[in-house]
């Protein structure tokens, strides 16, 4: 089997030659693989990040799936460019020459902007309100609100590295392209503290945008089929059981996702679902709402470790479990003898009958990039099927 049908057979919850891998990188990994900066990454050219992208799948030729971070708008691109002054990086409009400070967060000092495209102004969303934030107090005030549609998106160069990656490797790796979080993005509309109310004070507000969210991202799923990708991640951030109630989870956004899950299917994408924290008493919600896969943290927010074990048992053998690499312990502390022993854990723990993928959360600097190449070496060692039962 090559990558794309290992990942493919695992996703539909087979069993592949091996177990597939692969890993989630962070923007400031990826650029040192290709000698940019972080803050090019982000604030400079679709070009620039298609290489830090393309540069880390070549260093680690053995993972069998890519995660592929959407670009930015070809007129924002063009309009504006990443210089530096006396060390530090400003982003100048090439109309004006008016500068903006680049934080050590990678966000905008005027906006706190950054990620999938600066000169948003819903969150990580591609929607544009049509009015400023404050006017909006009701779902009335939405109706001028402007979903991007599909070919808007791969037109305006959202889907530009996507893309090439496809090209370049499409024919024999699993591409995915995230999607952005439905739940958070209703939430910092209004603020994080002032969102978790307003739930239920403004429960009318909050559910339209909710709404608004969820069209949004349908038409992000059609332009990832238009590209040519395989999948799509769907992650959702504050959905912890320790911040919202599973009750939440389950009358509003699981009906939400599933609409999402139903359309990515119908256009023939797998998806896979990013659930953080303490998400056990998702799971069972989860196992209804269709993903093809689930990654979780390997830790929620107060430090207990989630096993992949627990979350196999609760999902059943037929959802793709990925696994939960701790990047501290085992990527950064653990020596080669720990990175096999817990990867050979999780493979038997989660992946005896195949549908599992070995995975680490996050991978940032300063993980050294031998750390992931033995990870792979484990994996191929170990994850060949039938597994050794000695």
């Amino acid at each position: 089997m090559n990558s794309k049908e290992r990942m493919l057979v695992a996703l539909s919850g087979g069993i592949p030659d091996q177990v597939p891998l692969g890993f989630f990188y962070n923007c400031d990994y990826m650029s040192e693989r290709a000698g940019i900066t972080p803050q090019a990454y982000i604030f400079g050219t679709n070009e620039d990040r298609f290489q830090a992208m393309s540069s880390t799948y070549e260093r680690h030729r053995g993972v069998d799936w890519i995660h592929a971070d959407p670009g930015i708008r070809h007129d924002w691109e063009n309009e504006h460019e990443l210089v530096w002054d006396e060390g530090n990086p400003y982003v100048v409009s090439r109309r004006n020459g008016e500068r903006d400070a680049i934080q050590l967060d990678l966000r905008l000092a005027s906006s706190g902007e950054r990620s999938h495209g600066p000169d948003l102004d819903f969150g990580y969303s591609y929607i544009k309100l049509g009015r400023p934030a404050e006017e909006i107090h009701s779902n009335k005030d939405l109706e001028g609100a402007h979903v991007r549609t599909a070919q808007e998106l791969v037109d305006e160069g959202f889907l530009d590295p996507p893309r090439q990656l496809v090209e370049r490797y499409g024919q024999h790796t699993f591409i995915t392209l995230p999607m952005s979080n439905i739940f958070f993005n209703s939430v910092y509309f209004f603020g994080l503290e002032e969102g978790l109310i307003a739930t239920i004070t403004n429960a009318a507000l909050f559910d339209a945008l909710l709404e608004l969210n969820t069209e949004q991202e349908l038409e992000v799923i059609k332009a990832a089929a238009k590209v040519g990708l395989d999948g799509v991640w769907l992650a959702e951030m504050l959905i912890s059981a320790d911040v919202i109630s599973p009750r939440l989870f389950e009358q509003k956004l699981a009906p939400l996702h599933r609409k999402l899950v139903q359309e990515a299917h119908r256009l023939g994408l797998k998806v896979l679902t990013y659930l953080t924290g303490d998400c056990l008493q998702l799971l069972q919600i989860a196992r209804e709402v269709g993903y093809d896969g689930v990654v979780v943290e390997s830790q929620d927010q107060h430090g207990n470790k989630i096993d992949v074990a627990e979350i196999r048992q609760r999902l059943g053998p037929e959802i793709c479990v990925f696994g939960n690499l701790d990047p501290v312990d085992h990527l950064i502390r653990g020596d080669e003898t720990t990175i096999f022993e817990e990867v050979r854990r999780q493979i038997y723990a989660a992946g005896k009958e195949g549908a599992f993928v070995m995975h680490a959360n996050i991978v940032s600097l300063p993980i050294q990039p031998k750390r992931i190449d033995l990870v792979i070496q484990a994996t191929r060692e170990i994850g060949q099927y039938p597994l050794n039962r000695t």
